[in-house]
């Protein structure tokens, strides 16, 4: 099983908190293979993301579409990158 998060966000302030939880979580859950798609919004660059975040081999960070049209956009256009099963 592969599972799948994804995250639309502005605010890079809680983040390496969000993958040190998911990394504690996966490590009770060995058979659970997981991915965190994160689509950076607004004003923000990648580069600007922590590097711990922004280096994780399960981190996959993608530039949102120039023309976005709200949040939800936002989280359709992040579900369309998501590869897991759940």
């Amino acid at each position: 099983m592969k599972l799948s998060l994804f995250t639309p966000t502005h605010d890079f302030k809680n983040l390496e908190d969000t993958l040190a939880s998911l990394k504690d979580a996966a490590e009770h859950a060995p058979a659970v293979v997981w991915e965190w798609v994160i689509v950076p919004n607004g004003e923000k660059r990648n580069d600007e993301l922590p590097e711990a975040v922004r280096t994780h081999e399960n981190v996959r960070v993608i530039k949102g579409p120039e023309d976005h049209k709200g949040i939800g956009h936002l989280k359709k256009f992040a579900c369309e990158h998501c590869t897991g099963t759940h």
